[in-house]
């Protein structure tokens, strides 16, 4: 978590102020997501931080949040290499923290 957020202020300023708040706002929506799916039983995270967070919560606020900020500096105005560079970086996520 802390990794990540270090390569932060080499995204500029600028970029930070254009792209926090859209971050912010699909961080908010995982996150509702998350806390669906503890309750549906969708998948778990054993041993969360704190009872009132998800188990994913370090994940989301570490990778996908300084994540999110550098997929939208390198694909602004372009959506189809934004849904192509998000999904590939989803796609690894997914296969590195897969339990086989």
């Amino acid at each position: 978590m802390l990794l990540s957020w270090l390569t932060i202020p080499f995204i500029g300023r600028q970029h930070i102020k254009r792209y926090l708040s859209s971050a912010m706002f699909i961080f908010f929506l995982m996150m509702v997501e998350s806390y669906i799916a503890e309750k549906k039983k969708w998948w778990i995270f054993p041993n969360p931080p704190h009872p009132y967070l998800t188990g994913e919560t370090a994940l989301l606020l570490g990778l996908f949040l300084a994540g999110s900020l550098w997929i939208k500096k390198f694909t602004y105005g372009h959506f189809g290499k934004y849904m192509l560079l998000n999904a590939l970086v989803d796609t690894f996520f997914f296969i590195l923290f897969i339990e086989l």
